[in-house]
């Protein structure tokens, strides 16, 4: 895991965003299952949802090579309004507790890195954000 991965898995992600929330949620919704990490896809579970204001989603991993291993919690994230039509998306830092569905399934967080690199990617994309050049995401 490259050492940038390693800070967003203690930091976390904050990024402000133009637009309008369920446009985001739409985005997301369309986007994240095309993402994957060595042989896992991901998926988002809406949590808890204030309509208009913020939206909660676990992300969760599946092993397309074992179809008998349910999706596991990877990561969650928060996107919610802001002022002056802006959003702030967030992916909280990796939870570190050993006996936590994430440590147990991706005890080095190459599937939290990847899911966060792909996030950014798809809204530097789409214009939403700027930054230097595409992230890696395996």
């Amino acid at each position: 895991m490259s050492s940038f991965s390693m800070v967003i898995m203690e930091e976390g992600v904050e990024v402000e965003i133009p637009g309008e929330l369920s446009e985001i949620i739409s985005l997301l919704d369309q986007e994240v299952p095309y993402f994957s990490c060595d042989s896992h896809m991901y998926q988002l579970t809406p949590t808890r949802i204030e309509m208009g204001k913020r939206w909660e989603l676990i992300i969760k991993a599946v092993d397309q090579t074992r179809r008998d291993q349910p999706p596991f919690q990877v990561a969650w994230i928060e996107v919610e309004s802001a002022k002056d039509d802006m959003l702030v998306f967030r992916i909280p830092p990796r939870d570190l507790d050993p006996e936590s569905e994430a440590m147990q399934f991706d005890p080095t967080g190459k599937l939290y890195g990847a899911f966060a690199f792909n996030c950014l990617n798809v809204f530097q994309e789409r214009n939403y954000i700027e930054l230097p050049g595409v992230l890696p995401t395996i």
